[in-house]
């Protein structure tokens, strides 16, 4: 399966396959891919991905997103005024989300970084990220869900292991479903 640049500084060039092509946003990635189960997006250093107003759309495969592992910091990943950060949708397997920072800004900004919704997984990660909310400017009541699970049913386990969050009034959310 491929592996996928996400980087700032890239030249957003499909098939984004190199730092130098990488795509500059998540959406332009995922509007011009087809998704497939073993896909790695590698998310290049100190890059922060801007997906202002733009839903990143949903993950439907069993997907690795993290950090690339030249890096020598986390890349952060600004998410501006969106429902979900990463949504995982009908996706199936063990997709990953690792090592990111992800921050989010504006009205909006209390709503779910991350997603898990519709799909019969085996074992999930999120794993070592870093998640906040940066500016609560607007919001009626600054909120913020780190991952919210919804009529889901897992295998094996989510793991959701040794991420750090900041300024969330909630930290799992669990709608009708989790179980497995």
């Amino acid at each position: 399966m491929p592996t996928y640049f996400v980087n700032t500084a890239g030249s957003d060039t499909f098939p984004y396959d190199t730092e130098g092509k990488g795509a500059t946003t998540f959406k332009n990635l995922f509007d011009n891919i087809t998704q497939a189960n073993g896909d790695i997006i590698e998310v290049i250093d100190g890059a922060e991905i801007d997906d202002s107003g733009a839903l990143i759309p949903d993950i439907t495969k069993e997907i690795i997103i993290r950090s690339y592992s030249g890096n020598t910091e986390k890349p952060i990943i600004k998410i501006y005024n969106t429902n979900y950060g990463f949504k995982l949708q009908g996706a199936s397997g063990s997709p990953k989300i690792q090592q990111l920072k992800i921050y989010k800004a504006g009205p909006s900004a209390g709503s779910n970084f991350i997603k898990i919704d519709s799909g019969s997984y085996i074992s999930p990660e999120i794993t070592e990220n870093e998640m906040w909310i940066a500016n609560t400017t607007g919001m009626t009541s600054p909120v913020g869900v780190f991952i919210e699970v919804s009529t889901t049913t897992f295998s094996g386990q989510l793991k959701i292991e040794k991420n750090e969050i900041y300024d969330m009034l909630i930290g799992i959310q669990t709608n009708n479903g989790g179980g497995g």
